[in-house]
């Protein structure tokens, strides 16, 4: 007599160690219990599960790269982009182990990102500059490459606010499509850049941001 309880054992393997092979993360037993998690709360919403899914493993590892991707998927929903509210519900999930005032100042900056729907590149600039600042608030012994992750979230930083002054120039209203407009920038298309904060006054933001989330005694 056919077992069919063993069937759905065997496929309860087969869907648990499946991600685990596709991802390679440096922590199995982690994505083991992310995955469960995922299983568990099969019906959480589209930013926490992308949030998980970041969760996996750091931002220097080699899987991030597939997490982000996925990750991008979970919350865009099938959709060519990110809609402002899971962008904001996932923005708020990554910057909740910061200092309030980081936080705060993070949220406000990626809520005007999501005047458009969120793309991949914003998607990964916003992600990994989130979870590089948490690294560099962490004590010095516990962040190897300090300096490296510190460059990185400047450059993100920086792209991040260039996109906002952007943005604010083209005085765009919500929802207009990221793909109508990509001529524009390309073509020099409105004010663009130059509004707004000049580069030399972006810079200074992006580094006040960085000084907020590092230790005092840890730069």
């Amino acid at each position: 007599m056919h077992d069919t309880r063993l069937d759905e054992l065997a496929s309860e393997l087969h869907a648990a160690l499946l991600p685990l092979l596709q991802s390679r993360p440096d922590n199995p037993l982690l994505h083991a219990a992310a995955h469960i998690a995922d299983r568990a709360y099969a019906d959480s919403t589209p930013a926490a599960a992308a949030y998980r899914r970041l969760r996996l493993c750091p931002p220097e590892a080699p899987p991030f790269a597939d997490n982000l991707h996925a990750a991008f998927e979970l919350a865009a929903q099938g959709s060519d982009g990110v809609p402002a509210d899971a962008f904001g519900q996932l923005v708020a999930l990554l910057t909740s182990g910061l200092a309030p005032q980081l936080a705060v100042q993070l949220q406000r900056m990626c809520s005007e990102l999501s005047r458009l729907t969120v793309d991949f590149g914003t998607f990964r600039a916003a992600a990994r500059a989130c979870l590089l600042l948490e690294q560099l608030g962490a004590p010095p012994e516990a962040c190897t490459g300090r300096s490296f992750a510190e460059a990185e979230a400047r450059e993100l930083l920086l792209e991040l606010l260039e996109q906002v002054d952007w943005l604010a120039a083209m005085e765009l209203p919500p929802l207009r499509s990221a793909a109508a407009l990509r001529p524009l920038a390309v073509d020099g298309g409105g004010r663009g850049l130059d509004a707004a904060l000049d580069a030399e006054a972006r810079s200074a933001l992006a580094e006040r941001l960085i000084r907020t989330a590092v230790p005092q005694g840890a730069a």
